[in-house]
């Protein structure tokens, strides 16, 4: 019979890495390493920025000997300039939103 952390480590093996692993993410996160817009035109949304807002997402890396922080923020921009959050984004035509968890479920290729 399996124990709890057996089961636990068996599940995590079988699913694929996520951002969500390796970060993490919260409004107001003054010591993030990076912000991304959370709430914004369509065109800004997702966007990931080096300056301070508390209504922004940090992002803090908490596993930095697997993700570089520099390169986590560049990451994030080309995932922003590709559109992935043009199509994950909620709200009015004028104001989009986007949820935490969408910057979560983002794989990772390990």
């Amino acid at each position: 019979m399996r124990s709890f952390k057996q089961y636990i480590i068996e599940e995590q093996q079988q699913r694929p890495t996520t951002l969500g692993d390796l970060v993490k993410i919260g409004t107001n996160m003054k010591d993030a390493d990076f912000w991304i817009t959370r709430r914004g035109s369509i065109d800004k949304v997702g966007h990931p920025s080096k300056e301070f807002n508390k209504e922004h997402y940090g992002v803090k890396v908490t596993r930095p000997d697997v993700l570089d922080p520099r390169y986590a923020y560049y990451m994030m921009m080309h995932i922003a300039n590709t559109g992935h959050y043009k199509q994950h984004a909620v709200g009015s035509t004028n104001l989009m939103n986007i949820r935490a968890e969408h910057i979560r479920n983002i794989p990772i290729g390990m």
